[in-house]
């Protein structure tokens, strides 16, 4: 009678099925919503600062303010072409040098050497061509300069600016179209 007592089985306990097919297509969707709000909001984020950012300064209720922009725009982009179009730099250096001479001041006498810039390639033969004139020109100059004034940076700026103003008005004279640009010192001497 051997009779075994056969020990009840203890029943695996099973979770219960999940069915997580359902639950997932509901969170993609809340998810790619998600996004596209988000995508949408920094859209629209950008757009405005950038609109804010190229269209502050702008006025459509102004046209007169308008037009003034559009012609500083015109203005600004012919200056610039004229700055690349710019032909490169001339010069002429006058031959010998001008010598004043003040017996009676300090100091007695001053020796002045003179290039001029220009642009305008056909200018030198007007410049070689007017040389009496020009020389002309610049010692009637200094003979009004009073030598003492020489000696000051100030003074030789002064006399700088009267000569190259003389000499663009010798070119307007003989109805010529280009301008000297600078005046330059090549000696400057002070005895």
């Amino acid at each position: 009678m051997s009779a075994k007592k056969e020990a009840p089985k203890k029943e695996d306990p099973k979770p219960e099925a999940v069915d997580l097919g359902e639950a997932r297509p509901a969170g993609k969707k809340k998810l790619l919503i998600i996004i596209a709000a988000a995508v949408l909001v920094l859209a629209l984020g950008g757009g405005a600062t950038i609109w804010f950012f190229l269209f502050k300064n702008k006025s459509p209720a102004d046209p007169a303010a308008e037009a003034a922009h559009a012609e500083e725009d015109v203005a600004e982009k012919a200056e610039k072409k004229a700055k690349h179009d710019k032909k490169p730099a001339l010069y002429f250096v006058i031959k010998d040098p001008f010598t004043g001479f003040w017996p009676d001041k300090k100091p007695k006498v001053v020796r002045i050497g003179i290039a001029l810039q220009y642009r305008d390639p056909a200018l030198e033969g007007f410049l070689k061509g007017n040389d009496p004139v020009i020389r002309d020109r610049v010692g009637t100059i200094m003979l009004g300069v009073d030598s003492a004034e020489l000696k000051e940076r100030a003074g030789k700026e002064k006399l700088q600016a009267e000569l190259l103003e003389a000499l663009n008005a010798i070119l307007e004279e003989h109805e010529q179209h280009s301008k000297i640009e600078a005046l330059y010192f090549t000696e400057f001497i002070l005895q």
